[in-house]
């Protein structure tokens, strides 16, 4: 399936297919087959059922295309998906579908690097509790990954600018002072991270050394408000066309696909905006066969 999506960022998704899709793939293919795709489900990890987190997640982003349900015993979250069309109903918890993820991953990284991966390192945000930890490496074993620890997702960005290379010398020191801004689909995170050397007593060198300084974040701040904001736009200007007049609103319809197209049209708008001033915007037969071109 050929995608129209960037690829400088990487999806966290899958659609349970009898072929699953995943990443881009099963990015698109939520448009058709909204209920059997799971996104933005990690921050979910290790909640409760019933908790006021899982409440506000599925209202915020606007993730009640899934069949959520309770996973029996630990009351932790999961999904049902009907696998066939003779509507044979899975309940699938939320790190067994990471876990499907993960495998996934682990089979593109062997086929790059044309030999086996077993261990691996995970990032974290810095939200993630020990409920949340546990979560994540449930999920990992049972994808076939060996997890031999976790690290901050701001703090893993700030060794890999290290390990390239880019430190600053200042009065002969090796030291930098680096501000790590993290704005992902759901949350943003900003670390203040120092870069500097220390004395290897063991093989008398210099090595290179980083320290957090200072972190902060919002769970709630990330680039699918955005979507969502830049959709609300749509839709108010597709609901005043006088096509519309007299008719429900987008949102009041049953059938939700067009409004998971505007979605989908958005995030496009979101990103080519980041290197235009201006996009005009075109969605053909949104529905009753109108279209919408606004820019």
């Amino acid at each position: 399936m050929e995608d129209n999506f960037s690829k400088r960022k990487t999806y966290t998704e899958v659609c349970i297919l009898p072929t699953r899709l995943f990443q881009y793939n099963a990015h698109g293919g939520y448009i058709v087959n909204p209920d059997k795709t799971f996104e933005l489900f990690t921050p979910l990890l290790g909640r409760q059922f019933d908790s006021l987190e899982y409440r506000e997640h599925i209202k915020t982003f606007q993730l009640d295309h899934l069949e959520w349900a309770a996973i029996p015993e630990r009351n932790t979250i999961g999904a049902r998906v009907s696998l066939d069309e003779e509507q044979n109903i899975t309940l699938y918890g939320l790190e067994e579908v990471l876990g499907m993820i993960v495998r996934n991953a682990k089979e593109s990284v062997a086929r790059a690097a044309e030999e086996q991966v077993h261990d691996c390192v995970a990032t974290v945000p810095p939200y993630f509790g020990t409920a949340e930890r546990y979560a994540l490496f449930d999920a990992f074993k049972i994808g076939k990954a060996n997890p031999l620890g976790f690290i901050s997702e701001n703090m893993a960005a700030a060794l890999k600018y290290v390990l390239d290379g880019m430190g600053i010398k200042r009065n002969g020191k090796n030291e930098t002072i680096l501000m790590v801004f993290n704005m992902g689909a759901k949350s943003t995170k900003v670390s203040i991270i120092k870069q500097y050397e220390v004395l290897d007593k063991k093989n008398n060198k210099m090595i290179n050394a980083v320290k957090l300084l200072g972190e902060a974040w919002d769970e709630y701040i990330g680039g699918r408000v955005l979507d969502l904001l830049l959709a609300d736009i749509i839709i108010d200007k597709f609901d005043k066309l006088p096509q519309r007049q007299g008719k429900p609103s987008l949102r009041e319809l049953k059938n939700k696909k067009p409004l998971r197209r505007i979605l989908r049209k958005a995030e496009d708008i979101k990103e080519k905006l980041s290197a235009a001033k201006f996009m005009k915007v075109y969605i053909d037969n949104v529905v009753d066969y109108v279209d919408i071109n606004v820019n």
